[in-house]
């Protein structure tokens, strides 16, 4: 295999992961490497007929560092289906979007607009009563900030090969339920290689 075989099979990976990202996030390449602390093209470009080139690791690194999502090596470039063992959008939550709730569109919009690595996400889980969140609840989600005991918290858990985003309350070491029913509670050990906590609820809006 030639240089040029090589550069042009890391393109089209890396294509591929670019298209991946602006699924799993909702945002554009654009918007992604600003948020990143990137050149706004830097993304982007990779989708031009003309371009010839491929992201370098400090770039990959910067947007896995802000995505919180897995980089292009878990691609196979033969396989043109994503692999398992990347994220599945949505477990026991939604995607916040304004016209699911448009009376709280503008206070999402205030709080998602003062830190933009936030998430807004609607709660579909009856999980979480005991620690007075229910389901249709909005949360804001602070990604990367270090949860304190009792807090509800965003979290990716690997199941059957597939990461789940899910909502439980923080206690060092484990996730908890915080159902009615105390017996349907299955505490989660956070594992560094099975569970990812990504962040704390800064906020909670009926």
């Amino acid at each position: 295999m030639t240089g040029r075989d090589i550069n042009d099979e890391l393109q089209q990976l890396h294509i591929r992961w670019t298209k991946f990202l602006e699924r799993q996030t909702g945002k554009s390449l654009t918007q992604l490497a600003k948020l990143a602390g990137l050149s706004h093209t830097t993304l982007r470009r990779l989708q031009r007929p003309d371009y010839n080139g491929h992201l370098t690791p400090m770039t990959i690194e910067r947007v896995k560092q802000y995505t919180k999502l897995p980089g292009p090596e878990l691609f196979e470039f033969e396989d043109m289906e994503e692999p398992k063992g990347l994220v599945v959008p949505f477990g026991d939550l939604e995607k916040f979007t304004p016209d699911d709730r448009p009376h709280l569109a503008a206070a999402v919009d205030a709080l998602l607009k003062a830190d933009a690595a936030r998430r807004a996400v609607i709660v579909d889980t009856r999980l979480l009563v005991r620690a007075n969140v229910v389901k249709g609840d909005v949360l804001i989600i602070q990604p990367g900030q270090k949860p304190k005991q009792g807090d509800v918290v965003m979290a990716e858990v690997l199941e059957d090969g597939n990461y789940l985003q899910v909502l439980r309350v923080y206690r060092p070491g484990w996730l908890l339920a915080a159902a009615e029913d105390a017996t349907a509670e299955v505490p989660l050990r956070i594992v560094e290689s099975e569970v990812t906590v990504i962040g704390p609820a800064i906020a909670l809006l009926r």
